[in-house]
């Protein structure tokens, strides 16, 4: 059998070995995007992470499983997801932590208006602040209970938050004080003081966030998005924010990314962006080679 790994290796020296051990040739190729050597068609099991927006998988004649690096999988292609001679995985959950500790971090970052702190200090100037707010007691509504969704519940509720869950899929969690279906969303989020987005994007979850939504937040609401950028409405987003002073927004997904450099959520001062960063961290390797390894190791049952 035949390995093609693809991206970013994420694999260990030992794993590597392992792997070595078990295919008769593993290929190796950094950037997902550049054509593929005619020796790569012939790989059995494919790990990487958007491979397939820029190859057709029908060019692999003997491909049998693909391992995705990534938790949402409305890149991969339904035609791939669907063929019943091809078993597909993620990683669902590897990226829980760091993207939880991400959303929890800019809320507070905003709540408590360390950027006043953080611009004084490279002016050298010693002042109070008293616009600071604590998170205890604020209702958060949390758009999508999967993985990421849960542990944010768990730890909003660590926080005294009081915690809506709204998702297709009935949830019953102790951390949840209350439970909304998708299709009563736009009432959930009335009186919120923060909105995450944790969903994945599919047909009826596309631009879920519109004008509707926007007019039922309160002017000082904050929305979340580390799912996907097209949740969201960007035109009414903007439009939203340039009319709401106390209105915020932290964006680490977009509908366009890289985000255009004349984007005017650039020039809003009451957005915070990152670069699809939030999943980032020192041990997602780890993670992702473990549960790699332990799919690929039950599928070749070695």
């Amino acid at each position: 059998m035949k390995l093609l790994i693809a991206g970013r290796n994420i694999f260990s020296e030992e794993k590597m070995k392992k792997l070595n051990s078990l295919f008769d040739k593993v290929y190796f190729v950094q950037d997902e995007s550049k054509p593929l050597n005619e020796n790569c068609f012939d790989a059995d099991i494919v790990i990487c992470n958007n491979l397939f927006s820029f190859i057709d998988y029908t060019k692999f004649s003997n491909l049998k499983y693909v391992q995705f690096l990534c938790s949402g999988m409305d890149r991969v292609p339904n035609t791939l997801l669907c063929d019943s001679n091809i078993i597909t995985a993620n990683v669902a959950g590897s990226y829980v932590i760091p993207m939880t500790e991400f959303v929890l971090s800019t809320i507070l970052y905003r709540y408590k208006n360390l950027s006043f702190f953080v611009e004084n200090k490279k002016r050298n100037v010693w002042e109070k602040e008293r616009h600071i707010f604590e998170l205890y007691n604020k209702k958060v509504v949390l758009f999508g209970c999967g993985n990421v969704g849960m542990r944010l519940a768990s730890l909003f509720k660590s926080f005294g938050c009081r915690v809506t869950g709204v998702d297709e899929r009935f949830v019953c969690d102790g951390d949840i004080d209350e439970f909304v279906p998708s299709d009563s969303f736009l009432s959930a989020v009335d009186g919120c003081d923060v909105l995450v987005l944790s969903a994945s994007l599919n047909d009826q979850t596309y631009h879920i966030v519109d004008k509707s939504i926007f007019d039922r937040l309160k002017k000082s609401c904050i929305v979340i998005n580390c799912s996907r950028g097209a949740l969201i409405d960007s035109k009414c987003l903007v439009e939203w924010l340039q009319k709401n002073d106390e209105s915020y927004a932290i964006l680490d997904v977009f509908e366009e990314e890289p985000l255009p450099a004349n984007s005017v959520l650039w020039e809003l001062k009451n957005v915070f962006i990152s670069p699809h960063n939030s999943y980032i961290s020192e041990n997602n390797n780890e993670r992702l080679s473990n549960l790699a390894m332990q799919n690929i190791c039950l599928w070749t049952k070695k």
